[in-house]
């Protein structure tokens, strides 16, 4: 099944043009996916068992297709309307379904696989590319959203983001705090650098 589901999201995801959305496209899945992989390892998770997160993982984002706003629905849609297609046993593609909505901001992950699902997502806030994402994240506002930031604006923004973002798994709370704390304080740093220009 992630077989199929890998070829038929990677298809999709590669139809979205980098120059629209530089932030979620087929590299954010794919480091989403290595990110589960990581997560998964860390709890001692079966493969059985990281099955429905994988393939979650892999639909998470498939909405961006035709929608911006509100991408999770229609990621669900057509995770659902895939998998059952394929047969996929209901109780399983329910847990597809319910990791997938987990991840719309702000997150609420109510067991250990969303939980899994939304780290892998905002992995990347306890990584040193943060800043890296976070430039890809901004162009993509401006292309997608229409809405431009200021440095001091975007740096407040993300800071503001930051401060109120829990990591949800034992591999978030331990592993990725620490650099996470360090962009935070990067940032404060590069406010109050904004504010003496």
């Amino acid at each position: 099944m992630l077989e199929k589901v890998e070829q038929y999201c990677s298809t999709l995801l590669k139809g979205i043009s980098i120059s629209k959305l530089p932030f979620h496209n087929i590299q954010h899945t794919e480091s989403v996916i290595s990110n589960v992989a990581t997560i998964c390892r860390s709890v001692s998770m079966s493969k059985d068992e990281m099955e429905p997160i994988l393939l979650a993982a892999w639909f998470h984002d498939t909405g961006f297709i035709d929608s911006y706003k509100g991408h999770e629905t229609r990621s669900c849609e057509i995770a659902r309307n895939f998998l059952k297609k394929e047969g996929y046993k209901t109780q399983r593609l329910s847990i597809v379904i319910s990791c997938i909505m987990a991840t719309r901001l702000p997150q609420s992950p109510n067991n250990l696989e969303q939980g899994i699902l939304c780290d892998a997502d905002l992995f990347h806030l306890g990584c040193t590319d943060y800043f890296y994402w976070q430039t890809l994240l901004r162009k993509e506002w401006e292309v997608a959203m229409d809405k431009a930031f200021g440095d001091k604006e975007w740096y407040e923004l993300n800071l503001e983001f930051l401060s109120s973002h829990k990591f949800q798994t034992p591999y978030g709370l331990n592993a990725l705090n620490v650099i996470k704390r360090n962009n935070k304080k990067r940032l404060i740093h590069l406010i109050e650098s904004s504010k003496t220009k």
